[in-house]
């Protein structure tokens, strides 16, 4: 309860209202953030990137650490004030950055390995993995709070409903992790959904660009016609999906959601 008497202290003084344009759901419970923090292990000498810190709850406690440095993604103007009045009581390298995070280049930020954590706003959390994942040459990890909805489907295996090109592209990059779930009641406003805090580490032998590419390619040609058999909705990638997929000892009468990430992206190797 202090907390969100706080929070509505420092929105009023600031004159923020929270908006659904930004995603802005403010997290006031304490020990989540500690359990954050906690979830990144040892971060001593690590740069640290942070999308959407708002009032700078999960920023304050960042700072307190041995961290090497720490930047800020907010896109957000009428919060910048809050930032700076952090920055100034800070002695730790630390960088604001006003802009969207679907936009920034992180190499042009980052110089070396960084660690992202992240409260992602709802509607445009599936575009900024996606990103990510097709750039994890300098990330040594992904710590991210998003609707569980979409956590599901990240972790999702397949044959269920919710396995599609997100879990492909993400199992296919990451080892995928599932932390813990955050009850709508720890943010405010309060939201109507339950999120869920998940961890993505890139694999040690990541994929080549071409490859992941093959893989979506493949992934949005089969999930894009969920009910069809594959050997019709890869019509449109190989002359003849049913030889091809014989020659890959794949069952051809499978639906997108039968096939496991290894058999996808089997399949993408063959592409031209």
């Amino acid at each position: 309860m202090n907390e969100i008497i706080e929070l509505q202290r420092t929105l009023k003084e600031y004159h923020i209202t929270p908006t659904k344009r930004y995603g802005q759901n403010f997290l006031v419970n304490n020990n989540i953030i500690n359990n954050i923090i906690r979830s990144l292990g040892n971060i001593q000498d690590k740069n640290i990137l942070e999308i959407g810190p708002g009032i700078g709850a999960l920023t304050n406690d960042l700072l307190k650490t041995n961290i090497k440095s720490l930047f800020v993604v907010e896109i957000d103007k009428k919060i910048l004030p809050i930032l700076n009045k952090i920055q100034l009581n800070t002695d730790k390298n630390f960088k604001i950055i006003n802009g969207d995070a679907l936009r920034i280049e992180e190499e042009s930020i980052i110089d070396g390995y960084y660690t992202i954590v992240a409260n992602l706003p709802y509607n445009i959390s599936t575009l900024l993995i996606v990103k990510w994942l097709k750039k994890l040459s300098n990330i040594n990890e992904i710590i991210i709070m998003l609707q569980k909805e979409v956590a599901d489907r990240i972790l999702a295996q397949s044959s269920t409903h919710a396995y599609g090109r997100l879990s492909v592209l993400a199992q296919f990059t990451c080892d995928c992790e599932l932390l813990f779930d955050v009850e709508p009641e720890n943010f405010f406003p309060v939201p109507k959904v339950t999120s869920s805090i998940i961890k993505l580490t890139p694999k040690q032998q990541q994929p080549t660009t071409r490859e992941i590419n093959n893989i979506e390619k493949i992934c949005k040609s089969t999930f894009n016609f969920r009910r069809k058999k594959i050997k019709k909705s890869l019509e449109n990638v190989f002359d003849n999906p049913e030889i091809e997929l014989e020659k890959l000892k794949i069952d051809y009468n499978k639906r997108p959601e039968q096939l496991t990430v290894d058999e996808f992206f089997k399949i993408s190797t063959i592409m031209k």
